[in-house]
């Protein structure tokens, strides 16, 4: 949905200035390298439609890198950019937060911790803190069981506004069924009689399109209530998937594309998702969510890093 400003002209933004606003070059790993299209997709991320990505060639993209103050060079036999070999090793070796410039960087950066025994919740922590920093759109998986009272937790500790999307969802249909005189019943009973057959109404489909409008405004409001840069935390996002194909789609994918463009609101999207096997690709009730750079876009809450979340909060 629109949010009133005026957006940015990117069309005609420069290759090299496009890379080095979106640091899509930064932290590309010595020894798996990045092809050009993964390259470009990380700059399409960050600017939609930016009319110098179509048919950029890999010679186009070295001479753009170069400019943009990135070193990598590009290997013709594995068809991929790799970083100078002496770049990737001073990087491994002298990396700091001083030059964490984007999550992909953080992520190589959080790979070299592991490699020199640090203890793997401290690098999750690291880069939730940086991926609160940066923005975008960042998708957490944890077990089910393991659920109660991680929103809280997680927007205390990393500054973050917990948004429950079921709730605000609800209050928009109660919203959408007052000021058109509809009996919240009648409502419900359509929703029942959608649980049993499959097929959702015309009418119910209606009414949860205007809702799912109504909440991705919510949300805008909230990030921009909560300042510049913020980071929403959405969850309990149930009636999201529910009503998937009727609103819910558009909204959550409404809100990745705005916090993946610098631009808009909000600055930062993550969004909490509770399930069986938390390394399988992340999933809402069974609806797969699109991820640009899985790298970059999803991390693993597991158990030892959620105790000692709940500790901290605890103790504040």
């Amino acid at each position: 949905m629109p949010t009133g400003r005026p957006q940015p002209a990117t069309l005609d933004l420069g290759l090299s200035r496009a890379l080095r606003i979106s640091q899509a070059a930064a932290g590309v790993r010595p020894e798996s390298g990045i092809p050009l299209e993964d390259l470009l997709s990380r700059v399409r991320a960050r600017f939609p439609g930016l009319a110098v990505l179509d048919e950029t060639t890999y010679v186009e993209l070295s001479e753009a890198l170069a400019e943009a103050g990135f070193p990598l060079d590009w290997d013709t036999e594995r068809r991929r950019f790799f970083p100078k070999a002496e770049e990737g090793r001073s990087s491994r070796l002298a990396l700091s937060s001083s030059v964490l410039t984007s999550t992909s960087s953080l992520y190589a950066a959080a790979q070299g911790r592991i490699a020199e025994g640090r203890d793997p919740r401290e690098v999750l922590s690291a880069q939730l803190t940086e991926s609160r920093r940066l923005g975008g759109f960042l998708a957490l998986t944890l077990k089910g069981p393991d659920l109660p009272g991680v929103a809280d937790a997680l927007a205390a500790q990393y500054d973050t506004s917990a948004v429950s999307l079921s709730a605000v969802f609800l209050d928009a249909l109660r919203g959408l069924a007052e000021e058109q005189s509809v009996r919240w019943q009648a409502l419900l009973k359509a929703d029942a009689k959608f649980t049993a057959t499959g097929t959702l109404g015309a009418a119910l489909a209606s009414y949860t399109r205007l809702a799912a409008e109504r909440v991705r405004q919510r949300v805008v409001d909230v990030a921009e209530g909560a300042g510049p840069r913020s980071v929403v935390l959405l969850h309990e996002a149930a009636l999201i998937a529910r009503y998937w194909d009727a609103g819910g789609r558009e909204l959550l994918a409404g809100l990745q594309q705005a916090a993946r463009r610098p631009a808009d609101t909000p600055h930062g999207l993550w969004l909490l998702l509770p399930t069986e096997d938390p390394r399988a690709t992340p999933t809402l009730d069974g609806r797969t969510v699109e991820l640009v750079d899985r790298a970059t876009e999803w991390e693993v809450l597991n158990g030892l890093f959620l105790k000692d979340l709940r500790s901290a909060a605890v103790e504040a």
